[in-house]
């Protein structure tokens, strides 16, 4: 697996930790309105992620250098949250 396809691999991981975590936050306190409030905006931009993300693989396999190169960006700007994580490697950092 390449660096591209281990950066794409830890993003869906995380995107994928994340809806799981609100989803169960969402359902432990479904009285709360402002956990659901926030809940439902954290869904809303996970989602807005993994297209972001959709987007950026298949910029990656147009082959058109520009385009690659700014997918690439952006999949290393998307990582910079989760920097703190152990699987976070030092490469996709800007």
């Amino acid at each position: 697996m390449d660096d591209t396809a281990k950066l794409i691999d830890f993003l869906c991981t995380r995107l994928d930790d994340e809806y799981e975590d609100t989803k169960t936050d969402l359902e432990c306190q479904a009285d709360d309105a402002g956990i659901q409030r926030y809940g439902s905006r954290t869904l809303r931009d996970i989602e807005a992620k993994r297209r972001t993300l959709a987007r950026c693989q298949e910029e990656m396999l147009s082959g058109i250098p520009r385009l690659v190169h700014f997918a690439t960006q952006t999949l290393k700007e998307m990582a910079l949250p989760y920097a703190n994580y152990g699987s976070y490697r030092p490469e996709w950092r800007l």
